[in-house]
């Protein structure tokens, strides 16, 4: 042996460094936690996300650390950004079927039930 043969063993798949397998608050390691997709709506269209989900060992909550490190609430399906694009949108265009059809124009289809929605959660 060359004493190389330790390196040749190391697996050659590169890990992922952009993960957010910590709880924001606590900091801690997510326990019991296992990968899930996310598939989340922002201006540039859906985005498919592989986010880690699990326990805080901090004060025992369930959920996923990426969705707390960017502020999402637990069953949120767009991006602040689009929310508040949509919601400026709909105080101009007075309706929220002119709302969702100036929302189309800019590459974001959305129903106007869901301009609606937004706008009464975010009027409130």
């Amino acid at each position: 042996m060359n004493g190389r043969a330790a390196a040749s063993n190391k697996s050659c798949k590169k890990r992922s460094t952009a993960t957010a397998a910590f709880f924001p608050l606590s900091g801690r390691k997510a326990h019991h936690r296992k990968k899930q997709a996310m598939h989340l709506h922002s201006v540039v269209g859906t985005l498919a996300l592989a986010v880690w989900h699990g326990s805080d060992p901090a004060d025992q909550h369930w959920g996923c650390p990426m969705r707390e490190r960017w502020g999402l609430q637990p069953h949120q399906q767009m991006s602040p950004a689009l929310e508040e694009r949509l919601a400026f949108t709909a105080t101009l265009a007075r309706t929220y079927e002119g709302a969702a059809a100036m929302a189309s124009k800019w590459g974001s289809p959305v129903n106007a039930s869901v301009v609606h929605a937004l706008v009464q959660r975010v009027g409130s």
